[in-house]
């Protein structure tokens, strides 16, 4: 029989909160502790993926409790074995071409970047790359056999925190060379630790954290005043499409679409020839964009809901989990407004509000992942 690919999860970031209360014993985590023991046997039998996105990374860095994000870390490393969702602008750059393609009838089918790579760099837009050590050889087998445990056991001193390396690995030299790999990944993922370490970061990498978060307050002022404006004019409420339509090309696509032209061999002016039917109708064959729409739209039109940084984050990593991933366990809200735009049937993607035991039973429109039953039980 032929072997089936593992389901790809997607957990909000709350959920990995309640895992990792599950994990340390947390009172709160009590409730999610049968949800840790089936999601880390599925994990080990290579049933399930559990990637983390760049989103992960900048919301786990704005925890100022140095605990609970080495606690957090720990759990998101055990269950993804820092494997990444790929990152939104690298895929959305693919959709793009593909899609314009169709539009000009171009013979040209590019293939979409894998949808789950590995490590921090990855979700980053980045290739995927590891370190080395240089001049491993030399030093003989049988000196590389007595320093790579005592190696080990002095990063796992460093990196404290209860960081732990395990791996089957049995060279030496490939079991130290991971070791070190798993603690840069690591270290990404739990941020440094306040004091000595994040100021030497900041003054002689230029670490500063806070600029994402800055960039997401900036994207936060901006719908709202897209809010402030729709209320003066409420004729142009009738018009969120055409309005949702203009933002993604202005301000989503703005920097891709010109390559993306080029590489299809036409030009801007030949696209907006051909009319506002087939302006949406690039948009509409690219999943990330529907997706985003999908939120994005679901909150412009409640005027009454303020935007929220979270809103943001949900628009950076939901719109390509709910389109390429089989299951994405969100927070409520997000996932009210995804099922209400049917992409959960249009990309064969389930997103249950909150639950911990999913299936899959819609044909979706992925005939190569639709029959995948993705149970814990």
């Amino acid at each position: 029989m032929p072997q089936t690919a593992p389901a790809t999860i997607y957990l909000d970031l709350n959920h990995w909160v309640h895992l990792a209360q599950a994990r340390v014993g947390h009172p709160e985590g009590a409730a999610h502790a049968a949800a840790l023991g089936l999601l880390r046997q599925a994990v080990a039998d290579g049933r399930v993926v559990i990637p983390l996105s760049a989103a992960h990374y900048d919301e786990v860095r704005k925890i100022k409790d140095f605990d609970q994000r080495n606690d957090l870390a720990l759990t998101m490393a055990e269950l993804s074995g820092y494997r990444t969702l790929v990152n939104r602008s690298v895929i959305r750059r693919a959709e793009l071409v593909r899609s314009l393609a169709e539009q000009f009838g171009v013979a040209t089918n590019p293939e979409l970047p894998v949808v789950v790579g590995y490590g921090f760099a990855y979700a980053c837009g980045q290739a995927c790359g590891s370190g080395y050590i240089e001049g491993a050889d030399t030093a003989s087998e049988e000196e590389w056999a007595d320093a790579a445990p005592k190696l080990i056991a002095m990063l796992e001193r460093l990196i404290g925190g209860g960081w732990h390396f395990d791996s089957p690995i049995a060279d030496p030299v490939a079991r130290v060379t991971a070791a070190f790999n798993e603690v840069g990944q690591f270290i990404q993922l739990r941020g440094p630790r306040p004091g000595a370490e994040e100021r030497e970061l900041r003054t002689r990498y230029g670490y500063k954290p806070e600029e994402i978060q800055d960039a997401v307050k900036e994207i936060v002022n901006r719908h709202q005043r897209i809010v402030v404006e729709l209320e003066k004019r409420p004729k142009d409420k009738r018009r969120y499409e055409d309005l949702l339509g203009a933002y993604m090309y202005v301000w989503e696509l703005i920097n891709d679409l010109l390559p993306a032209l080029d590489t299809i061999g036409h030009t801007f002016d030949e696209l907006v020839d051909e009319g506002k039917t087939a302006m949406v109708a690039v948009l509409e064959r690219m999943p990330t964009i529907q997706t985003d729409t999908a939120l994005r739209g679901g909150n412009l039109r409640n005027l009454e809901r303020p935007w929220q940084p979270n809103d943001v984050y949900d628009v950076e990593h939901l719109s390509v989990s709910a389109a390429y991933c089989d299951v994405v366990v969100t927070e409520k809200h997000a996932a009210t407004l995804l099922n209400r735009a049917r992409i959960g049937e249009r990309y064969a993607t389930l997103t249950p509000p909150g639950s911990t035991t999913w299936s899959r039973t819609s044909p979706g429109r992925r005939p190569d992942r639709s029959t995948r039953r993705c149970s814990l039980r």
